[in-house]
């Protein structure tokens, strides 16, 4: 469903779990790429994310969960970026798209991130976003001294675009 590069070696992974357990390992000198190759239904779970420097790319593909939230990006340190270098490539959820919180970093730079709540919900991390589309009630919503850097990308919502309860946009 997933491979990972890390420098020139590149390996294949039937669970997202485990393609992220290795990406996980990625470093600011040596960061990881995670391209989805399938689409991918969490079910009710979600992926977490709680170290390593990495990008995920969607690859045109779809990563959905009817849970709470698809990703749940958090601990000191995990820096992750989102893009997409298919076409179409989103994230999905019932509630949330990207949960991101606890001190990392969370970059958006292509795909769809759509959640019925909150496209990314912010709590106390950064947050980049420089393309793609995202999209929920509120779309983008920060808490607890986030700070969010809009610079491109396409927001929309059918209540805030962009909703600050504790933090910076």
């Amino acid at each position: 469903v997933a491979s990972v590069k890390i420098g020139e070696s590149t390996t294949y992974f039937e669970t997202l779990a485990d393609a992220v357990a290795l990406a996980d390992d990625g470093t600011e000198t040596a960061p990881a790429t995670l391209t989805l190759l399938s689409d991918i239904n969490l079910g009710s779970d979600y992926q977490e994310i709680t170290s390593g420097v990495f990008t995920l790319d969607l690859n045109g593909k779809t990563l959905k969960s009817v849970g709470k939230y698809v990703l749940c990006v958090y601990r000191n340190g995990v820096d992750v970026t989102i893009e997409d270098t298919g076409v179409g490539g989103t994230i999905t959820g019932s509630n949330y798209g990207v949960y991101a919180y606890w001190n990392c970093t969370l970059t958006i730079g292509g795909g769809t991130i759509t959640g019925s709540e909150r496209g990314i919900y912010a709590s106390g991390c950064k947050v980049f976003i420089s393309g793609g589309t995202i999209t929920g009630k509120y779309a983008v919503r920060t808490a607890s001294n986030s700070t969010v850097t809009i610079s491109g990308g396409t927001i929309r919502s059918n209540v805030s675009g962009v909703y600050a309860d504790d933090g910076t946009v």
